[in-house]
Order: C-alpha cells, then structure tokens, then sequence
C-alpha cells in the first residue's frame, strides 16, 4: 500500500465523494433543522432557518466585541502612583551618578563622589521597592 491510503485525508475521501469534487444534486441543497432538504422547504421553515442565522450571527458579532474590549483593557495599564515614584526616582539617580562621574572626571573630592553614588545606591532601592508596590497584581 501506499502512504497516501494510510493518512486520515484519504479515509475521509474514501468515505464522502462530495469531499472529492463529485457531487450529485441532492448534495447542493442545504438541510434544515429537520433533516430533509431545502429544495421543498416551506416559507416558513426558510424563514425560521433566517431568523436562526441571524441570531448566530449576532451573538457572535457580540462574542467578537467582547473579545476586543477584553484585549484593549489587558493592553492598558492604569495609573499607578507607585510606578510614577519609581519614574522620579530613577531620574534623581540618573542626575547623581553623572554628577558623580563628571566629579570623578573633574578630580573632585572622592569623599563627595561616594556620598553621591551612595545616595543614588539608597534612592534606585527606592526607586525598585516603587516600582515593586506600583505593579498590577492581577
């Protein structure tokens, strides 16, 4: 045998010929809800497999909006003052340590230098703690 009679889409083929191109007429007409075909369907039953349609159709144009508005809130981040703490914080360490090193540069007084580098050490663990109590616990 060859490895086209072993894979699962020759079995399916084997087993619907409509899934192979060859359809008969009987295969063009769409069921409905009790089975038969919609060749002698009544008016009323074409009318029913309408409003059917209709109410899928909107309950899943409302299942797609749901999902985009749950995508937009998970894609924005609310204001966290902790986080904006942690911001300014990273700014006055930024200062210092260029201060510190345009110090350094400069021959400066190494006892201010450390003292500098010391506080911008102090204010980035400030700065990480904000940043820690500012996060979405969600």
């Amino acid at each position: 045998m060859s490895d086209e009679q072993h894979s699962p889409l020759f079995h399916a083929a084997a087993a619907d010929p409509c899934a192979s191109g060859g359809s008969s007429a009987a295969d063009d007409r769409a069921p409905t809800t009790d089975g038969s075909s919609s060749a002698g369907a009544t008016p009323a039953q074409l009318g029913e497999l309408l409003a059917t349609t209709q109410r899928i159709a909107a309950a899943v144009e409302e299942l797609r909006g749901r999902m985009e508005t749950l995508t937009r809130e998970r894609r924005h981040q609310h204001f966290s003052p902790g986080r904006l703490i942690g911001v300014v914080l990273e700014v006055i360490v930024l200062g210092l340590v260029i201060v510190a090193v345009a110090d350094w540069a400069y021959d400066a007084n190494v006892g201010s230098q450390l003292a500098k580098l010391a506080l911008a050490g102090v204010l980035q663990l400030g700065a990480l703690t904000a940043f820690i109590l500012g996060r979405d616990t969600a």
